[in-house]
């Protein structure tokens, strides 16, 4: 029980820098009228870089590391939560055309990227789940 509360916590972490990253990725493609393709890989860069900022910092606070030591102890659990988050994500963000509006003031952007945002946290989950009890994803959060 103690991995599944902790799992949900680390998720919402994760989503949270995340989507920070995400929706930056989307305004800017959508308002400057990149290809879906373009805007699909700039979201997902941005939600790295956020998302990998954001857990280092924690573990830089928490354990009083320097950025490689936290990069070293965390790089492969967030690399895999990320990459399963951005994956339901982007596909969601897509498929309701969330990506493809004319502007972000479109009520489809903010509905896609709603549903998206609930999408990424629920796939997430597991996975983080699976990693945080085969001692795979270090807790920092």
């Amino acid at each position: 029980m103690k991995n599944f509360i902790l799992a949900f916590r680390v998720t919402f972490h994760c989503l949270i820098g995340c989507s920070i990253g995400e929706i930056i990725g989307l305004i800017i493609g959508v308002e400057f009228h990149l290809s879906t393709t373009i805007t699909i890989l700039l979201a997902t860069l941005l939600a790295f870089l956020f998302g990998f900022f954001f857990a280092i910092l924690s573990l830089k606070k928490k354990r009083e590391l320097n950025f490689v030591q936290s990069f070293k102890i965390i790089w492969l659990g967030e690399f895999i939560s990320i990459s399963t988050m951005e994956l339901a994500m982007n596909s969601v963000d897509y498929y309701m055309g969330g990506m493809n509006v004319a502007s972000i003031f479109n009520s489809t952007f903010w509905i896609a990227f709603t549903y998206a945002f609930v999408a990424g946290y629920l796939a997430a989950l597991p996975v983080n789940y699976i990693m945080i009890s085969l001692n795979k994803k270090t807790c920092c959060h």
